[in-house]
């Protein structure tokens, strides 16, 4: 009985250390991964692998959720959801406009809808729009840019923290006149302007 039971021990440790050890971002293994590696080391090694069916159900889950894969954007929390707005509303700005773009959203949010409704509210944020290719991208962002994902999530955790202010003074809109005409909603709007030289122009 307790060689099975050491046995099965030894397994389900060893899926655990291979779930966390085979994903592709670099983390600190949980304390209790690490406490068991060190008590049961030898037989870890020694003790057959045999996955079953749920077993890689959950690894591909705890894969995914690794790697900020999603299939549907409102199953995301709100840090991820914002660090996805930011990276594709805003990937190759300045830090004080993808903090400026996150905040739209925020300011959004002071209405009564919560900051996953506004992101994701349809024909508002145009890289959440189905079927889209950066709908897709954002997706599996890990996939595309790791390091561009990766400083928007940290970003994102900051903003929602409060680590860092709204630089527009309170923005709900903004467009890139580089991209698009100016929008119809512009005049309905006060105009606040760019934000340090920004590709953005916002309105409140």
């Amino acid at each position: 009985m307790t060689k099975k039971l050491l046995s099965l021990t030894a397994a389900v440790l060893g899926f655990l250390s291979l779930s966390f050890n085979d994903l592709p971002i670099k983390r600190e293994e949980p304390k209790y991964i690490l406490e068991a590696r060190a008590k049961y080391g030898s037989l870890i090694k020694e003790a057959p692998f045999c996955q079953t069916e749920e077993m890689k159900q959950l690894e591909k889950k705890l894969y995914q959720l690794s790697n900020y894969e999603v299939s549907n954007f409102s199953e995301d929390s709100d840090k991820n959801l914002l660090a996805r707005l930011i990276l594709g509303e805003a990937a190759d700005c300045s830090e004080i406009e993808k903090i400026a773009v996150a905040y739209s959203a925020i300011n959004r949010a002071k209405r009564g809808k919560s900051l996953k409704e506004v992101i994701l509210e349809p024909y508002q944020y145009s890289c959440f729009n189905e079927g889209s290719d950066s709908s897709k991208f954002l997706k599996n962002p890990m996939a595309y840019d790791s390091k561009e994902f990766i400083e928007c999530l940290n970003l994102a955790r900051d903003i929602l923290s409060g680590k860092y202010s709204d630089p527009t003074g309170g923005a709900t809109h903004y467009f890139n006149p580089k991209i698009v005409k100016t929008p119809s909603w512009a005049k309905n709007l006060k105009k606040i302007g760019r934000i340090k030289n920004s590709y953005h122009i916002f309105y409140k």
